[in-house]
């Protein structure tokens, strides 16, 4: 380890980010704004378990690989619209031209042996239009009175987080839970609605859940008041998958002078009078080094922040190092891990059904499986060479063992599934498997607190030290680089 520790500017602030996913990069970009910070990002590349070959130095969990020569997603294949932060994004680094919505949207649910479109009318899973319901084939008389009558329900709203599970359960039975909501809620989290919480996971059910006695009651009258439905589309993705956005970006990012470091492992943050220093070690020579902050933005999962500020050890007798208390408090936040098997089929040999881009299983209907993505339906540019491409999603917060089963019988029994869920017949042309482990932060309920927790605990341990990304507040993409941005801008104002 050198003697002294780098300094890398002159008179600018210097700010290092930990962490190359999307949280960090945005973060940076916010960072590189007016040349007023000297910003430097370190990523160890530790994001999954995949084949080297196709791990990208920076960029997390938002990659694409080719599966039969094709281009195709690893993980998140679009962003949601609505949420503005990705459109701005894309926008600033010129993609807007490039932006594509998908060609189908429509999706269907597992239930006894066959798929049922998902009913209209839904939020989040959440019904507010009973007359909706009875030809989906998901529900039976009770559960639709049920929804009439939370429609006019009366008594107090909700006035403290709870899990989802408990307030639809509760309110509209479990048929509604374990059919609807679980399927689509607990898919996108890759959790479990009775253990996630409501004002984490589902802030759009929490907010209406709050604003009067009935959910579906306020969730319709949004409904109204959006007017008609939107020709705007809802998602976007990329013709180059998710993998054109991280690219661009640091290509954006180089050209603002921002330092992007991959293969290097952060060992140890101390204090050090009034500056950070860290201890870095390189993940391929091991050769270690010292770097010196002004601030430091800890853009890792919950579990990779812990256990660097749990290391108390100074480097010299004189320095602070780690936030013990804060880590203490990061260590119980739990996180759940995912595969994902990517296949290519003859179209003569898989169901592909016009106009539907996915496939939700319930948890409990057996299968291993969680959801199926009917890749080439959704993304024009994924049809071209004519084959059906799919993308199978393994493993829950209740399915930890699925996404490690050895690869010979994780792909093999997502095949076998594949046979009775979309009719497979016959051998597949190409597949892909992808491992993400740990990768899907769990928001068990009173995870706000806690996250307001962690931060007073580590503004007063190591001052100039923040954590961001999704371990914390938003998952999804464009609830990333919110908060990415978001950590940047409170070091520059500080």
């Amino acid at each position: 380890m050198a003697d002294r520790p780098t300094s890398m500017t002159g008179a600018r602030r210097r700010l290092v980010i930990v962490g190359g996913g999307i949280s960090g990069l945005a973060a940076a970009w916010e960072a590189s704004i007016g040349g007023t910070l000297d910003v430097t990002v370190l990523d160890d590349g530790g994001a999954a378990v995949v084949p080297p070959s196709s791990r990208p130095d920076i960029g997390g969990k938002l990659r694409t690989s080719p599966v039969g020569g094709v281009a195709t997603d690893e993980a998140a294949d679009m962003f949601l619209a609505r949420v503005p932060e990705g459109l701005a994004l894309a926008d600033e680094l010129g993609l807007s031209d490039r932006l594509t919505a998908p060609v189908a949207g429509g999706a269907a649910i597992w239930m006894d042996g066959a798929a049922h479109p998902m009913p209209t009318g839904l939020v989040l899973g959440v019904p507010t239009d009973p007359h909706a319901l009875g030809g989906s084939g998901l529900l039976e008389a009770d559960d639709i009175q049920a929804v009439r009558s939370e429609l006019v329900r009366t008594g107090r709203p909700v006035v403290e987080d709870r899990s989802i599970g408990s307030l639809i359960r509760e309110r509209l039975g479990d048929r509604i839970a374990d059919r609807l909501v679980q399927p689509l809620l607990g898919g996108i989290n890759a959790g479990v609605i009775d253990r996630l919480s409501l004002a984490a996971a589902a802030p759009q059910l929490d907010v209406a859940a709050r604003s009067g006695p009935s959910l579906t009651g306020a969730l319709a009258a949004t409904r109204r008041a959006a007017g008609p439905p939107s020709t705007t589309p809802a998602f976007y993705g990329l013709p180059g998958g998710m993998t054109e956005l991280v690219t661009t970006l640091r290509t954006a990012l180089s050209t603002r002078g921002v330092r992007l470091r991959d293969a290097v492992r952060v060992e140890s943050v101390e204090r050090a009078g009034g500056e950070l220093r860290m201890v870095v070690a390189s993940t391929r020579t091991g050769a270690r080094a010292a770097i010196a902050a002004d601030a430091v933005i800890l853009a890792v999962p919950a579990a990779a922040a812990a256990a660097l500020l749990a290391r108390t050890e100074p480097t010299e007798p004189s320095h602070w190092a780690g936030a013990p208390e804060t880590a203490a408090v990061l260590g119980g936040f739990r996180s759940a891990s995912v595969a994902m098997v990517r296949l290519a089929v003859r179209p003569d040999r898989v169901r592909a059904p016009a106009g539907r881009a996915g496939l939700l299983v319930p948890h409990r209907s057996g299968f291993a499986t969680v959801a199926v993505s009917y890749a080439s339906t959704k993304w024009a540019h994924l049809a071209e060479d004519g084959l059906v491409r799919l993308r199978i999603s393994v493993g829950h917060d209740d399915d930890p063992d699925s996404p490690r089963l050895p690869e010979d019988e994780l792909v093999t029994r997502v095949l076998d599934e594949a046979r009775t869920l979309t009719g497979l017949d016959g051998p597949v042309e190409h597949h892909s498997l992808v491992r993400w482990h740990d990768a899907f932060p769990q928001y068990d309920v009173g995870h706000l607190d806690r996250c307001a927790t962690v931060d007073a605990a580590l503004a007063e341990e190591l001052p100039n030290v923040l954590v961001t990304g999704a371990s914390y507040r938003g998952i999804g993409i464009p609830g990333c680089i919110r908060q990415g941005r978001r950590a940047a801008a409170a070091v520059m104002s500080g």
